[in-house]
């Protein structure tokens, strides 16, 4: 099995490292796509990682990115966190896109693109609030889609980075037991 991860702004961290071990524990293989390709960056703030990320990527070159290495990688699970789980969504009605789940945590960007419907099965979890746009609304509307299941959870945005002022060890907990569902549910024993 493998699972291909694609990560917010922070890129590579912490977190981000306890995810990939933890599934490497269960002997899956994990491809990460990430904005910064591999290099490090120790970030103050959210403020500064989202001014990195637009400098050096942007959401239209992370969409390329990950399309690009997904034509050739064909993983069982898609996961995306925040600015990945919008590349997530964006691919996930793309063609020649070869997974048979994704999940997005935390997605803001899809408001934009609310009208894909994608072709995999979907689970989108959203923070109990956004300020760019209503949460219950977007919800409701992706979710009348064959394959999109959403979640609104009690947690705000980021809440599964340890580098996100919104992080909170509970709410990984409840964020890595979802993505232990997932794999299960894809045929990971």
């Amino acid at each position: 099995m493998n699972v291909v991860l694609i990560t917010d702004i922070f890129g590579f961290c912490e977190s981000l490292d306890e995810l990939i071990l933890i599934l490497k524990r269960q002997s899956i293989a994990v491809t990460v796509i990430d904005p910064y390709q591999r290099v490090r960056h120790s970030f103050g703030s959210e403020k500064e990682a989202y001014g990195m990320f637009v400098e050096k990527c942007g959401h239209d070159v992370y969409f390329s990115r990950a399309q690009s290495i997904l034509s050739k990688v064909k993983p069982s699970v898609l996961i995306g966190f925040s600015a990945g789980a919008n590349v997530v969504w964006r691919l996930s009605s793309r063609e020649g896109i070869y997974t048979q789940r994704a999940l997005c945590f935390y997605p803001t960007q899809i408001r934009h693109y609310q009208d894909l419907q994608p072709t995999m099965q979907m689970h989108v979890i959203f923070p109990h609030d956004e300020h760019t746009f209503d949460v219950d609304i977007l919800s409701k509307k992706i979710k009348e889609y064959p394959n999109v299941k959403t979640e609104i959870t009690i947690w705000e945005h980021g809440f599964m980075n340890k580098r996100d002022a919104a992080y909170t060890e509970e709410a990984q907990r409840w964020g890595l037991n979802v993505i232990a569902e997932e794999i299960r549910h894809s045929g990971m024993p």
